[in-house]
């Protein structure tokens, strides 16, 4: 295409490749092939001519920018208007689940770790673009809220700055502006930045004089003490040496599979070590032998640990583990993420490689180790018996003050007001809550506390005559056939008189011809026929023979809700009266089971 170059077509990028390919159009003065009414129908041979060539070539531009999966969507397309068409509606269908998809992902969008400003903004744009696309309704001012929400916290100063101002005033080229500023100024007082022009009025130093000079005012970008440069700094030397002696053993040990390293210390070994976490420059991953630390934890296979007396240890998962330290006399929580287990290990490591790899600054001073996350104190160590140790919160004080929301977990999912009372009312000593914050539901309440609300004592109108409602039942099957073979029995049972009939059953489907003969000495006792017929739902009931029984008489055939005898509430009462009468009666005479039948007539 002379030159210039288009990406393939995605399914992701159709939003940037339908631009670029309109601008190219363009360019050839092809642009009007994209309109599916442009084809001339009563002009000349000629013209029609030229018209399939610039058609032609429009598509063969199109074309040559789509993958192999879209040439197959688009190959019984003739013209370029149908091509066009055709991808829009495969890649940009105005259907509910793609407005739902498109709608998320503009609502949701936010800047990544090492994205850069402009192109953050120009993501968020292509988002409401594509929204739009689908139907969207999406102002500037709505593109403009969305860019500063997606913002992580290091532009926190800035969304409070912009507070101040009114809603008028944020249009989005404002908000662009104003967040490049920021981002130039963060980049500038970058600690890299700042190192870098270190470096160079170092380096302007040493020119000018031909020599070091006053090394008493220069300062130590790695340990910020002053009299020596980083080159000369004894404690990055150090450093330097225990990376090479870790590089050392791992060469010398010649396996590729191991994942870590770890050269444990000549320390002896006691019970606090074991418990405690050890930050440690020889460890090349966070390393815990203990399961009962880890947050979220996956479990992995043929994984190792390579240790300093060559040795190796399995790993058994990797996680992510919180620990709770003191840091200026409180208590923080510190998050350590793919953390090895390892349990035959029996200390706890904190990597300060793994540290530093993620932009977080771990400095040894005094027999006290800092360690830095964002430029704020996240952690702290005290050297003991040759080893750091993390300065860790007493297990005690951890468990003693939680949040409203942990200690309703911790109390069985007592009652949140119960808990606030037990807090005011100081019942239990030493419970301390941190945050009143609970969650809105609270998911495993709603399932372990769920129950159905009673069903309501009478339903509608009362019956003021006989047979206008009708409960049948059926019980069984029984514990053994009575002397007449029947192991079920069925129940029909007057709403208005209370009448109730009992019949005998062998089997289930014997109750259609049962349900005839009642029926029939039922409607010539009273002189009426049955209007309405309650029962369940079980599949005795609502076969087609009996679906047409009730159509020839009239009847109407009510059931209940799945699961949910309550509705049939006379009948299901009755039959267990029944059963417990028999079973008591049988019982108090000592009969066998196969009398059970004669009990329950007795009892009717």
């Amino acid at each position: 295409m002379g030159g210039i170059k288009i990406d393939k077509l995605t399914d992701t990028n159709f939003h940037k490749w339908r631009q670029r390919i309109k601008m190219v159009l363009a360019l050839r003065d092809l642009d009007d092939m994209l309109d599916e009414d442009g084809k001339p129908t009563d002009g000349e041979d000629r013209e029609l001519a030229v018209w399939k060539r610039r058609d032609t070539k429009a598509s063969a531009i199109i074309g040559l920018t789509l993958g192999s999966e879209q040439l197959e969507h688009v190959s019984g397309s003739k013209t370029t208007a149908k091509v066009w068409s055709t991808l829009q509606g495969v890649l940009q269908r105005k259907n509910l689940m793609n407005k739902m998809k498109t709608r998320r992902e503009f609502y949701t969008v936010e800047m990544t770790v090492g994205e850069g400003m402009l192109g953050y903004i120009n993501r968020v744009r292509n988002l409401s673009e594509n929204l739009k696309a689908m139907g969207g309704e999406v102002t500037e001012m709505d593109v403009a809220m969305r860019v500063l929400n997606g913002l992580p916290s290091k532009y926190e100063n800035l969304l409070v700055a912009l507070d101040a101002k009114g809603e008028d005033e944020l249009s989005l080229d404002f908000v662009k502006s104003r967040l490049f500023q920021e981002e130039w100024r963060q980049a500038d007082n970058s600690p890299s930045t700042k190192r870098l022009i270190d470096m160079a009025l170092v380096g302007a130093n040493y020119r000018g004089h031909g020599r070091r000079g006053d090394l008493s005012k220069i300062e130590c970008y790695f340990c910020h003490t002053f009299g020596h440069i980083s080159r000369d700094c004894p404690e990055l030397k150090a450093k330097k040496q225990r990376q090479d002696k870790v590089a050392a053993i791992a060469a010398d040990d010649g396996c590729d599979s191991d994942d870590a390293i770890c050269l444990v210390g000549n320390a002896a070994y006691t019970d606090d070590i074991s418990k405690s976490w050890l930050v440690d420059f020889a460890a090349s991953a966070h390393m815990c032998w203990m399961r009962a630390c880890f947050d979220d934890y996956q479990t992995t296979t043929g994984r190792s640990v390579t240790m300093g007396d060559k040795g190796s240890g399995a790993t058994a998962g990797v996680g992510t583990v919180v620990l709770n330290v003191i840091v200026h006399g409180k208590t923080r929580m510190i998050k350590l993420e793919k953390v090895l287990h390892v349990p035959t290990m029996s200390f706890n490591f904190m990597s300060v490689g793994m540290m530093e790899e993620r932009g977080e600054d771990v400095s040894f001073k005094g027999g006290k180790t800092i360690i830095k996350i964002s430029y704020k104190v996240a952690a702290c160590g005290t050297w003991k018996s040759g080893l750091f140790h993390l300065d860790m919160a007493p297990l005690s004080d951890i468990a003693a003050v939680a949040s409203l929301q942990l200690w309703h977990e911790r109390l069985g999912h007592v009652n949140v007001a119960g808990v606030k009372r037990m807090i005011k009312n100081k019942d239990i000593d030493g419970l301390k809550c941190s945050s009143m914050a609970v969650k809105d539901v609270c998911e495993p309440c709603v399932y372990g506390k769920a129950a159905m609300t009673p069903m309501p004592s009478a339903g509608g109108g009362r019956v003021t005559k006989r047979l206008q409602l009708v409960h049948l039942d059926l019980g069984g099957p029984m514990a053994e056939p009575s002397r007449g073979g029947a192991l079920y029995f069925g129940t029909y049972t007057d709403e208005f008189s209370r009448w109730t009939d009992v019949v005998f059953l062998q089997k289930k489907s014997d109750l259609l011809s049962e349900y005839k003969k009642w029926l029939t000495k039922a409607q010539l006792r009273t002189g009426t026929k049955i209007e309405i017929l309650r029962s369940d739902n079980g599949g005795e009931y609502v076969s087609n023979a009996f679906e047409a029984l009730h159509d020839e008489n009239g009847t109407t055939h009510l059931t209940t809700v799945p699961d949910t005898s309550q509705q049939n509430g006379v009948a299901e009462r009755l039959n267990r009266v029944f059963v417990e009468m028999a079973r008591t009666m049988m019982r108090h005479k000592d009969v066998d089971q196969d009398l059970c039948a004669d009990a329950i007539k007795t009892a009717l």
